[in-house]
Parts: structure tokens; C-alpha cells; sequence
């Protein structure tokens, strides 16, 4: 018998202010071009107010850090291509009329997970998802 559970995460923009979607819009063109670029933002579930940063690595790599709460931070090491996909997913939410997230999880001895992402009801991949599997962006507590 397989049971399945199931989080889902749905939030109309207009719960997302718009100095959040112009902080969205200004970090998607700076990592579009891995323009230097500090940025204070308000984490979306918690309220508390953290920080980005994109700096240059190499002509090849641009490095995105974001603190999250409780001390954790997430660095990312893009590609050119990884990057501009970010950007555009970046983009992407923030003219969305609605965004969401939506996992499932098996609790059979399988554990299959299955996440899909929504932006106007539409599903969608995320690529800052994709960099977190595969090892581009790594969760630390520094």
C-alpha cells in the first residue's frame, strides 16, 4: 500500500510586495551579467531581513551567497549558462500573479519525493532547485 504526503505551498503575489519584486527584477539583472551587487531582502516566510551577494570567481564562474535564517547560508557557483537560467527563473517570479510549490512524499519504503514548482499556475523547473541536487549551491552554517 503506498501513502503519500503532500505539502503544498501556494502564495498570490500580492503577498509579495513589490519592493520584493523589484528586488527580484534587480538581482536577476546582476546575476544575468555577474555584476558586483549586495542586496538586503525580506526572507518570504520568516520576515527577517538577510542579504545577497554576487561576485565574480572567474571568467567562467559568477558566486551567489544568500544568508537564510538561522544563521544558514547558500552559495552558489553558476556557469554562464546555470546563472542566466537562475536569472530568468528570478524574472519569471517576479511578475507572477501567483506562485507555489507543491511535494509529495511516499511513505512506503520507497520514500519517492516528487516536487513540482507553479508560477501562474503553470508548472514550471526550477533551476536553483536543480543547482541545490546537483552540488552548484550548498547549504552551510558558517
Amino acid at each position: 500500500m503506498k501513502i503519500t504526503f503532500l505539502f503544498l505551498l501556494f502564495l498570490p503575489a500580492t503577498l509579495f510586495a513589490q519592493n520584493q519584486q523589484e528586488k527580484l527584477i534587480e538581482l536577476a539583472d546582476n546575476l544575468e551579467t555577474c555584476s558586483a551587487f549586495t542586496q538586503e531582502f525580506e526572507h518570504p516566510f520568516t520576515g527577517d531581513t538577510l542579504e545577497r551577494n554576487i561576485t565574480k570567481t572567474s571568467d567562467a564562474e559568477c558566486t551567489l551567497t544568500e544568508s537564510m535564517p538561522n544563521g544558514f547560508l547558500m552559495t552558489c557557483t553558476f556557469s554562464e549558462a546555470a546563472r542566466k537560467s537562475v536569472a530568468s527563473y528570478y524574472r519569471d517570479l517576479s511578475g507572477a500573479d501567483s506562485f507555489g510549490t507543491q511535494t509529495s512524499q511516499s511513505l512506503d519504503e520507497s520514500g519517492e519525493q516528487t516536487t513540482t514548482y507553479t508560477i501562474n499556475g503553470k508548472e514550471v523547473e526550477n533551476p536553483l532547485q536543480e543547482s541545490m541536487e546537483n552540488g552548484t549551491c550548498v547549504v552551510s552554517q558558517p
